[in-house]
């Protein structure tokens, strides 16, 4: 069999441009990385699923687990185990979108007093919060005013702000207000001392929403408007 010159380019053409177009469908995606932390109690059971095996996320309050590498769709579910009609099975606690490579992600998980767990994401990236400043997450569910080094700034329901201790500062003072019958009222003022190569994030929340901690549930709790619930990252980031 012989091929003219024009047709052994047009088959070269056609050749080139099918390896193309198939080439990129061959590779593998980068795992998707987090790190997760309990909030207000251990979490011993929880799982997560690739490609239909189990993976076991064991949470502990206060400290951030090791990164964990996840492949498949950016929609994350967390489980727990139950029994149904005698039969292991799992019950979804919360679904969470995460970002993808090359950033990464901080996943914190909460019991409410009703029983139902919360989670949120964040980006757990060097610079968000960079070292020697404060990320505040307002989960409050309403705006709170939040004045730092002198500023004041209105953080809505699940925004984010970032402060910077003051250069020759070792923290950062904090006073939060909470709108009430369209009147700001002082709610909580709090000291965080920041050292120049920490990286802090704090979360305010609604206490009467919260589940106590195992250590308070025997004891009578006066009555908070807001809550903090304070991460120290001492892991090395890249």
């Amino acid at each position: 069999m012989t091929f003219k010159p024009t047709s052994l380019l047009l088959w070269f053409l056609i050749a080139t441009a099918t390896g193309w177009a198939q080439a990129p469908a061959g590779q593998k995606e980068p795992p998707i990385e987090f790190r997760a932390i309990a909030w207000n109690r251990d979490f011993s059971d929880i799982f997560y699923e690739i490609k239909g095996r189990e993976q076991p996320l064991p949470l502990h309050r206060g400290t951030i687990s090791p990164p964990q590498l996840y492949t498949g769709s950016p929609k994350l579910v967390l489980y727990r185990p139950t029994m149904i009609d005698g039969e292991r099975s799992k019950a979804p606690i919360a679904e969470l979108t995460l970002n993808l490579p090359p950033k990464k992600n901080l996943i914190v998980v909460w019991l409410e007093k009703n029983g139902q767990y919360g989670a949120t994401t964040l980006a757990d990236e060097p610079d968000r919060p960079a070292a020697g400043s404060v990320r505040f997450v307002n989960l409050a569910g309403r705006n709170l005013a939040l004045n730092c080094n002198g500023k004041t700034e209105i953080c809505q329901p699940g925004a984010e702000m970032i402060v910077t201790a003051q250069k020759g500062g070792v923290g950062i003072r904090v006073a939060v207000e909470v709108q009430t019958n369209g009147q700001w009222k002082l709610a909580l003022m709090n000291g965080l001392p920041v050292g120049p190569d920490e990286r802090v994030t704090v979360f305010i929340a609604d206490p009467s929403r919260l589940a106590l901690s195992p250590e308070q549930e025997e004891k009578e709790i006066k009555a908070r408007p807001l809550s903090l619930f304070v991460i120290r990252d001492t892991v090395a980031m890249p």
